[in-house]
Parts: C-alpha cells; structure tokens; sequence
C-alpha cells in the first residue's frame, strides 16, 4: 500500500507544471531584483557587464560599463534596498535617466522590470526630413519666457538623454566629471560636488532638475535676427 501511496506521489509531482523562468533561469516573481542584484555584485568585482545585455541595447560595451557604474552607486546608496520590481526599475529609470530611451527600455526588457515604471516618452523627436527653408532643428527643454528679453538672443538647453546627437557627442571628461560628482555626494564631500558642477557648466552643460530628477542638458546661446520684410 505504501508502495503505490508513493508511486502516485511521484506520478503527481512529475505531472505539476513547472513554473517559468525568465532569461536569467530564475522565477518571474524574483527575477527582477535577484537578476539585477546578482548583476550588479558581479559588475563591481569584474567590471564586466552581464553577457547578453547587448542583444537588447545599441550603445557600446563601454557605455554600457558606464551604465553599471551609475546603477551600483544608486543601489548601494539606496535605503532601504528595492523589494520588488517595481523600485528595482524605479531606480535604474532614475540612474539612468540620461542614456537613450531606446536602451532604457531594452535594460528593462532584459530584466523583464514592468513597464509601467518607464519614464514618459519625451514630445521631442528628430525629425526625418525638414520643411523648405529649415536647416536646423533644436529640441530644447522648456524655455520661460521671462528668460528672453528685449535683448539679441537666449539660453536653451537640450536634454542629452532626448537628442542621439548629442548624446554621441558628449566628451568623456564629462562623464567622468558626473561620476566624480556622484561620489562626492555619497561621500558627503558637497563642496567637490558643486565645484565639479561649475566646472562642468564652464564645459557647456548643465544639470537640470526635471520632474524631480536630475537630467544632463547641453547649454545653447540662441541669438535672435530679425528678417526683412
């Protein structure tokens, strides 16, 4: 009798369905955090990011590096750690709020973070073609109009994350100025933190505070003309 009580315990384990798993081999309920988590220690030993990544993201294996570094100090100086997917991708949308929304979303999907916590897709898009007589066109950030006076021209800035112009062309001294700017910060040490900050507005870009976060915008003097009639 105990012979069969046991037979069909097996034959029922074997016919329970298996739960999925997500690319990482792990759980959907955990995947998130403990793939992100894992992720993220085995980056600050190796400084290698985690095979495959490329296969959801355009930029290089170097910006990629840079991500990771911008990732593990926010996790390392959030507290408490995140507890679902939820604030695992509410902490990478915000460390990561410059990079191009196409990666952005390709990290989530390669963590399988729900989508939800995506930032708003911009308004601003490059467009394919310009109307006649338009040679450029500039996508900047909000401009107050209290700011244009009766002078010859105004400051605009252009949000990096939202330009793939600018973002490709943003100097790598300038990143590097970020991140010693962060680790200033977690050190408590604000006086390198706002003397990286002038000197990074003295390069032409400026940190802005949007909706809350901090974004990395290039300045541009805009120089008003008027046209003959």
């Amino acid at each position: 009798m105990g012979n069969i009580l046991r037979s069909q315990k097996q034959q029922q384990q074997q016919q329970k369905p298996q739960e999925p798993v997500d690319p990482h081999g792990l759980k959907p309920v955990t995947a998130a955090i403990a793939a992100l988590t894992r992720d993220l220690r085995s980056f600050e030993s190796s400084s290698v990011v985690p095979e495959g990544l490329g296969q959801h993201v355009t930029s290089s294996n170097q910006e990629q590096i840079t991500w990771y570094k911008y990732m593990s100090e926010a996790y390392r100086t959030t507290a408490p750690s995140p507890r679902t997917p939820g604030e695992a991708a509410q902490l990478v949308a915000t460390a990561l709020n410059w990079i191009p929304r196409v990666d952005l979303e390709g990290i989530f999907e390669f963590y399988n973070f729900p989508t939800s916590s995506l930032p708003a897709a911009s308004s601003n898009h490059l467009l394919t073609s310009l109307p006649a007589g338009v040679q450029f066109v500039l996508n900047t950030l909000p401009v107050n109009v209290n700011c244009i006076g009766d002078g010859d021209g105004f400051t605009a800035y252009v949000a990096i994350r939202d330009d793939p112009r600018e973002l490709a062309n943003v100097p790598q001294e300038v990143y590097e100025m970020l991140t010693a700017r962060t680790k200033a910060r977690i050190r408590r040490d604000y006086w390198s933190a706002d003397t990286l900050r002038s000197t990074l507005e003295k390069s032409g870009y400026k940190i802005i505070i949007c909706s809350g976060n901090e974004i990395l915008a290039r300045k541009y003097r805009i120089r008003l003309r008027c046209s003959g009639a």
